[in-house]
């Protein structure tokens, strides 16, 4: 599961750079919100990213991830739905906001392996 989720993360911090990049070139109204949400996605991926590659996180690096992976979820998701509700379709808010939701889903079953107690 730890090669997946370093995966998801070098791809979301990439697509995160690309869309906080097209967001000042494009400016279109609201770009500085939307810039500051891609790039605490990033923050949230490379953190996911650390404690991935960590044989033993710490703690609040999990816990951090763990919290980050709620948010990429429900950021995800509402690209999707907002996406299908708007005048024209873009591709690419449908394969980031996917990408969001796997590293995420990915990241929490990942936390929730980590909790159980083996014997």
């Amino acid at each position: 599961m730890r090669p997946l989720i370093a995966a998801l993360s070098v791809f979301t911090i990439v697509v995160c750079a690309w869309l906080f990049t097209m967001y000042f070139v494009l400016q279109h109204p609201g770009y500085q919100q939307g810039a500051l949400l891609v790039a605490g996605l990033a923050a949230i991926a490379v953190a996911t990213l650390i404690s991935a590659l960590l044989t033993h996180p710490p703690m609040w690096l999990r816990a951090s991830a763990a919290a980050g992976a709620v948010v990429l979820i429900y950021v995800g998701v509402t690209m999707i739905s907002a996406n299908h509700h708007a005048m024209h379709f873009e591709g690419y808010a449908d394969i980031s906001g996917a990408l969001f939701v796997a590293l995420g889903a990915s990241t929490l079953v990942q936390a929730a392996g980590r909790l159980t107690v083996r014997t």
